[in-house]
């Protein structure tokens, strides 16, 4: 396995089955060794069982594939984007199961959505490596699961991509609460 081919790429988190699709010559013995000698010196390192990663990896990445199909939203982007001020130190995720997991110390939330939501592309970026929710996405997935929200700033949502996605939910309790944040964010100017 030559890592040099490995570290010529963006991505910093690998999977058994994404370095097979990375070295398809390779059999799954020599897979495993090759893996075994770059743990061993030091090249890469093994954070989770299969799960392998480049000695300085994106945390967001990691998130996104432990629990596939997984995209960063909720608490991280309000954050991120400066729609909420209090930093979590957590990487908040939306997926197939909700739990709370730790790995290489990093505390990651993932929340239950169904998979009518969770796999439909609307208001999510993919750049090839992971998949983050746009702000509107992130408002209204924040919404969905936790209903009513407090948000510090409201000038970086772009209300009519909100009223683009909100059918993706199918929730009348959702627009409802959209509604009410709307106004609210229109009163508060």
């Amino acid at each position: 396995m030559e890592l040099i081919k490995l570290y010529q790429l963006k991505q910093t988190v690998f999977t058994r089955s994404s370095l097979a699709q990375i070295y398809p010559d390779l059999t799954a013995r020599q897979m495993t060794n090759a893996i075994y000698y770059a743990v061993k010196n030091k090249l890469l390192k093994r954070i989770r069982r299969g799960i392998i990663v480049k000695p300085e990896y994106n945390r967001q990445e990691l998130a996104c594939k432990v629990y596939p199909p997984a995209y960063i939203s909720l608490d991280t982007i309000l954050f991120e984007m400066g729609l909420i001020f209090q930093l979590s130190s957590k990487i908040t995720c939306v997926s197939t199961l909700s739990k709370e997991i730790v790995v290489d110390g990093q505390i990651i939330l993932y929340r239950k959505f169904k998979d009518s939501i969770l796999t439909n592309p609307s208001g999510l970026i993919n750049d090839g490596i992971m998949t983050v929710a746009s702000v509107e996405r992130a408002v209204l997935d924040t919404l969905f699961i936790d209903g009513e929200r407090h948000l510090d700033n409201f000038r970086p949502i772009d209300w009519n991509k909100i009223h683009i996605l909100l059918p993706l939910y199918h929730n009348l309790a959702l627009n409802e609460r959209v509604k009410k944040m709307e106004n609210y964010a229109k009163n508060d100017k």
